[in-house]
């Protein structure tokens, strides 16, 4: 998913409360996670791992 530099702050932090969060109400799923992928700028987006056994995110 491309996104505009002036709007990842914006996407990030709606995946970390918003979607990540729903995902993990699901007591079958264990952990989610986001890769990262370097587009031409070299800025690497949609890191991050949220982990149920862990109890919380890392990464970014």
């Amino acid at each position: 998913m491309a996104v505009p530099e002036e709007e990842l702050a914006e996407v990030d932090a709606w995946y970390a409360t918003e979607h990540t969060p729903m995902l993990m109400r699901c007591p079958q799923r264990l952990a989610v996670r986001r890769f990262a992928i370097h587009g031409e700028l070299g800025r690497p987006y949609g890191a991050g791992v949220r982990d149920a056994s862990a109890g919380g995110a890392s990464g970014q």
